[in-house]
């Protein structure tokens, strides 16, 4: 199963490359763009936790003090907690967006 989500995940790091390149996004930052990003926690949940109303896999909480908890459904493989790439990247991009608006937001 691990290996499938590698496949997954290379296959569609892949297609992203090519559709960056293909539409010349790359060339469009003219600098390295850093952004701080300050202390958040990745939860897990079990399919039914309350932290992650259906049909939500995803969500970032972002608190007053300036941290964040990202809740990630997550699955049990060979007694390792899993979750899918996706999940934690698209949350990540909303941390990073809330930080700096030159970052895209993902749901847009």
């Amino acid at each position: 199963m691990r290996k499938n989500y590698l496949k997954i995940a290379l296959i569609c790091f892949t297609i992203a490359a090519i559709g960056i390149y293909l539409i010349g996004c790359a060339a469009s930052i003219p600098k390295r763009v850093s952004v701080k990003v300050p202390s958040f926690t990745v939860t897990f949940c079990p399919s039914g936790d309350t932290a992650l109303p259906i049909p939500y896999a995803a969500k970032v909480v972002k608190f007053s003090d300036g941290t964040y908890i990202v809740y990630v459904f997550g699955g049990l493989e060979g007694g390792k907690i899993t979750t899918h790439f996706e999940y934690l990247g698209h949350e990540l991009m909303h941390i990073l967006n809330w930080e700096d608006g030159r970052i895209a937001n993902p749901d847009r």
